[in-house]
């Protein structure tokens, strides 16, 4: 199974380090394929009709969701600080209203995304 990646940048433990942002994108896994750091106790949700899986800890929160729309999607916000600035963006949040998911067909993709 193929992925990629994008990551707003590496991490740092400086004085000014700043938690980080990685989107992970494929296609579709098997149901329970969610396999993210133990950060928390998993909770279940629903989010937009997709079902997704949500931890949250001290270093950070993923969401991953197993098959949204024929895709695999895990978005995961990092610190090697605990608690550093966490609560400035939620996964969940970018989930349900950031990210547009065109499917796995070209053919239901917008001809122009962007404008």
């Amino acid at each position: 199974m193929q992925h990629h990646s994008v990551s707003t940048g590496s991490a740092s433990t400086g004085p000014r380090a700043r938690p980080f942002l990685t989107f992970t994108i494929g296609l579709a896994g098997q149901p329970g394929s969610c396999r993210v750091a133990s950060q928390g106790p998993p909770v279940h949700e629903v989010v937009n009709g997709y079902r997704v899986i949500v931890t949250r800890g001290p270093f950070g929160q993923t969401l991953c969701a197993a098959n949204a729309g024929g895709l695999s999607v895990q978005i995961e916000e990092r610190s090697n600080r605990p608690g550093a600035d966490l609560a400035s963006v939620d996964v969940v949040g970018l989930f349900a209203h950031h990210l547009q998911l065109l499917g796995t067909s070209p053919a239901h993709w917008a001809t122009q995304p962007i404008r």
